[in-house]
């Protein structure tokens, strides 16, 4: 009887620990692939994963503004791969599109992902080319070259028809390599 109440008691002490237990969730990133030939394969250097963009709101600028002043921070890559990878490149057959949610004002921006409850309100994250022109997102193709580092530059924008409130913005962008 004795062993009985002190399983119970045992048991229900487990159990009540894994009620009370707080999930913390995390993201692995897995990616690669198998290729029969090494020569074809295309790929995307870049000069770093992530960044941190800080702007005072005075100085964010509307969604839309077809350029701005370069003080967001910038993503360098450039294309790498066999032989026949940059023969495409040289050709004009191998491009990139830049992936992203996009924001649900003029959908030309990152939207905001933070769902804390610091998160800002009514911002995203723009894109500009080399130029500071405005970079399209989850549309146009760009064809890659072979020889030359390309550019995408970042800075927080008000989202149009929104209220712009200050707080943490995460945003998240996938360069996509295709095949023309």
């Amino acid at each position: 009887m004795g062993k009985n109440i002190l399983s119970l008691a045992l048991s229900t002490f487990l159990l009540a620990g894994f009620a009370h237990a707080e999930d913390t969730s995390s993201t692995l990133a897995i990616t690669g692939s198998v290729t029969a030939n090494a020569s074809k394969d295309c790929g995307i250097n870049i000069n770093q994963n992530t960044f941190m963009i800080s702007e005072s709101m005075k100085d964010v600028i509307d969604q839309g503004t077809e350029t701005f002043n370069g003080t967001g921070q910038a993503l360098n890559f450039y294309f790498t791969g066999g032989e026949e990878c940059i023969t495409m490149a040289t050709n004009g057959r191998l491009a990139y599109r830049l992936t992203g949610t996009a924001d649900n004002a003029d959908g030309t921006a990152l939207a905001n992902m933070d769902v804390s409850q610091t998160r800002a309100k009514g911002l995203g994250i723009g894109l500009y080319d080399k130029d500071h022109n405005i970079f399209p997102i989850n549309k146009e193709l760009m064809i890659a070259s072979p020889i030359r580092v390309e550019a995408i530059n970042f800075a927080i924008v008000k989202l149009t028809g929104q209220e712009a409130v200050p707080g943490t913005l995460h945003a998240a962008m996938t360069i996509n390599i295709e095949r023309l």
